[in-house]
């Protein structure tokens, strides 16, 4: 019974994935059609289980511009979408011996549970993954250091968090959102208003040049037709 079962189910998904392979191959040109079984693929591929969206951090920190930046150090991040703001812990900023300067900025951080969390202060840090998994379909990484704006908190959850702001900044998050769009036509080009005076001006000047030489074509063919034929230029 439970072969039975196994064998059904893997003869309605070759089915599907038929059915949806030969639908896009009608509702895209040539030229896409190359890549769709690739593309068929993805829709049944299953999600990527493992990814905790942390990374280890290879970060220098200063109070800021002008400032002198701190020796290179590890720290652990969490890549959040739900949080507006990138944060730095204020043990992480203990650990490594770094002071930073108290600021009145009167930012909103809020948690999950809506608890209010204090902003201690802003410092800027340069930072780059260490050893970033490869090949991977998340978070994609330019091969250099990129610096950010983190708020001070206390908070014993990482020891930096990069949010949504520079998430979207930096595009560190990749999805498949070109999939529909790969299937879409090329959109329909329209000219502007003296572009098209211009090409419907060139199109006249043709047609009055053609006209005039099959007038003259024509008169020399009447000519023939008479036995008269016209001097050579």
């Amino acid at each position: 019974m439970i072969k039975l079962k196994s064998r059904r189910r893997m003869c309605a998904y070759i089915k599907a994935k038929e059915f949806l392979k030969s639908r896009l191959l009608h509702s895209v040109s040539r030229h896409d059609a190359a890549s769709i079984p690739r593309k068929v693929s993805r829709i049944f591929t299953p999600p990527q289980k493992d990814e905790t969206f942390q990374r280890t951090l290879d970060i220098s920190i200063r109070n800021g511009e002008g400032e002198a930046w701190s020796n290179l150090t590890h720290g652990v991040v969490l890549f959040d979408t739900q949080c507006e703001h990138n944060l730095v812990t204020t043990q992480f900023l203990k650990n490594i011996g770094f002071k930073w300067q108290p600021s009145t900025d009167n930012t909103n951080i809020i948690q999950m549970d809506n608890t209010k969390i204090e902003c201690l202060g802003e410092v800027q840090g340069r930072w780059h993954p260490v050893e970033a998994p490869k090949g991977t379909k998340g978070l994609k990484f330019r091969p250099r250091y990129e610096m950010s704006n983190f708020k001070v908190v206390d908070l014993d959850t990482c020891d930096l968090i990069i949010g949504s702001t520079t998430i979207i900044d930096l595009q560190l998050l990749q999805t498949n959102r070109n999939f529909f769009g790969a299937f879409r036509q090329l959109p329909i080009r329209v000219d502007s208003a003296s572009t098209t005076i211009k090409k419907q001006q060139e199109a006249d000047e043709r047609r009055k040049k053609e006209q005039e030489e099959m007038r003259k074509f024509e008169e020399e063919q009447a000519l023939k037709a008479r036995g008269f034929y016209p001097k050579a230029p």
